[in-house]
């Protein structure tokens, strides 16, 4: 009986904290200039269905939306290949057309700043 009791209750305030984080992240994202243009054309195109902009209906609908909107920032961030990796691609690939001899690389030249000191 008592962990009947306690579990009831761990539910209500997970489903209070689901309501506040819901709420936190579209404070969040309600910074983001492109969350905004995203939720001005969903408004044009109908889908708060004529709800004035705040009521519950409206709340309940902007939730889906941001939760879409992250959804699909996060399988754009996990689609996209990291900075490091095209660096490495980008070294491996002058490295290899050095190696063919039609260009000559030099990387242990310095940098440009240097060589204008040698200039002055």
């Amino acid at each position: 009986m008592l962990f009947a009791e306690t579990k009831s209750k761990s539910t209500i305030t997970t489903a209070g904290s689901a309501a506040q984080n819901g709420e936190a992240l579209k404070d969040a994202l309600r910074r983001d200039t492109e969350y905004q243009k995203y939720i001005k054309s969903l408004s044009k195109v109908g889908y708060f269905e004529g709800e004035l902009e705040g009521s519950q209906r409206w709340r309940s609908l902007e939730t889906r939306a941001a939760q879409a909107w992250v959804d699909m920032r996060r399988e754009d961030n996990a689609s996209r290949r990291s900075f490091a990796s095209a660096v490495i691609d980008a070294i491996a690939e002058a490295t290899a057309t050095a190696s063919s001899g039609s260009i000559s690389l030099d990387f242990n030249r310095g940098e440009d700043s240097d060589r204008l000191a040698e200039y002055r």
